[in-house]
């Protein structure tokens, strides 16, 4: 049956149902018929779920990839290399909120088994080499971003190291160039078609015609397979290296306090401060990555197996994956709100994210004390707004080797 649609079956026995009042007449049948097609050309929940979801994350994640562009340009002359590479993580995640997640199945050709299909193959195409070019990009600088937050701890690299070409070229050129060098030779191989889920990428059309007999593949015949298990395949190297730079990270911190604890006097305790912020925001950093790929793993296994997606999974895709703006706006954040947090305890939660996001909620944070500064920065360390997750902790150990 059609995916958007009732079955043929169900077809019959509403037709049947409608007519069976003895042998109408030729007029009576042919309305009848007609009542009933367009009864069963109503699209069934999952497809309208599919379809609206990702709009509603797609929303939301480019309002969060908003909100950290604004804070890096405030800064932009003064930002080191780790902020400039979350900079290209926003950028990547903001061209995907829209073209992929937002515009969803509007950029599916009106033949395709998608609610509010509107589109054409051209746009289909388009939709798919900017999601791919883009994924591919916000993949591998999430991915080296926390190799660098190791290497800077671990290795005590400067900011003057950093600004060297070719590591910058290393951190920033390199996932552009895979990026585009990826994503060009589908275009021409006709491999963007629509997924199935809520928008178009690496598939053959018309869909599922690889494990259908009675259906005939038209585009994506050269090896689409294939190339969906290469972007698969790097997925999951991606996800392996930032566990293991993340692992290094918390283990070179606590290695340096444990260090440390030879200068403590007699009695006095133990200290791992340092160590817990690293952990928790190493784990947040992760999480803000594996969730949002999640889906992503499970659908690609379902569908380099020939076997059709589960509607559940499909769901679980279109409502989770489209998050990862406000994931990663979370992550960002997070060690600046705990700072305003810990010197102004009485605050609520609400003033103090406002104070954090410089925005103005007005009644909302009112409160009693008014002896709270106008602006963040004047609460927060420099080292703090430099770098969006792990530059305190970094210039922290620093100074303590030192």
């Amino acid at each position: 049956g059609h995916p958007l649609y009732h079955t043929h079956k169900v077809k019959q026995r509403r037709k049947g149902h409608a007519c069976e009042r003895g042998e109408p007449p030729p007029r009576h049948r042919i309305a009848c018929v007609e009542a009933v097609t367009d009864f069963t050309t109503m699209p069934n929940w999952q497809a309208i779920g599919k379809a609206i979801l990702p709009k509603i994350g797609g929303s939301f994640s480019i309002v969060g990839s908003c909100l950290i562009l604004r804070d890096i340009g405030r800064k932009w002359q003064d930002v080191p290399l780790t902020t400039e590479v979350m900079a290209h993580i926003t950028v990547a995640n903001l061209f995907i909120a829209f073209w992929e997640c937002f515009l969803s199945t509007w950029m599916a050709p009106k033949d395709s088994p998608a609610f509010m299909a509107v589109g054409n193959t051209v746009t289909c195409s388009m939709q798919g080499f900017i999601s791919i070019v883009m994924l591919i990009i916000l993949e591998i600088s999430y991915t080296i971003l926390s190799v660098l937050y190791w290497i800077m701890v671990a290795y005590s690299w400067t900011e003057r190291k950093t600004q060297r070409l070719t590591i910058r070229f290393f951190f920033l050129g390199l996932p552009i160039i895979i990026a585009v060098g990826f994503a060009t030779p589908l275009l021409f191989l006709q491999m963007y078609n629509f997924s199935g889920v809520y928008s178009c990428s690496i598939e053959e059309y018309p869909l599922n015609c690889d494990i259908d007999p009675d259906k005939v593949c038209e585009r994506g015949t050269e090896g689409a397979k294939q190339w969906q298990m290469a972007l698969t395949v790097g997925v999951l190297v991606c996800t392996f290296i930032i566990i293991v730079s993340m692992s290094l990270l918390v283990k070179n911190v606590y290695s340096q306090e444990r260090k440390n604890d030879r200068y403590l006097s007699e009695g006095q305790k133990k200290r791992r401060e340092l160590t817990h912020k690293t952990l928790w925001q190493a784990i947040r950093y992760f999480l803000v990555y594996f969730i949002s790929n999640l889906p992503f793993y499970v659908h690609s296994g379902f569908d380099l197996a020939s076997v059709s997606t589960p509607v559940g999974i499909a769901i679980l895709h279109a409502a989770v994956s489209p998050m990862f703006g406000v994931f990663n706006s979370f992550a960002y954040f997070r060690p600046r709100y705990l700072s305003y947090r810990e010197k102004y305890p009485e605050k609520s939660c609400i003033h103090c994210y406002s104070k954090v996001l410089e925005i103005d909620l007005g009644c909302w944070c009112i409160t009693s004390d008014e002896s709270v500064p106008p602006n963040v920065n004047q609460v927060i360390e420099d080292s703090d707004l430099n770098s969006p997750l792990f530059q305190e902790e970094s210039s922290n150990h620093q100074d303590t080797a030192v």
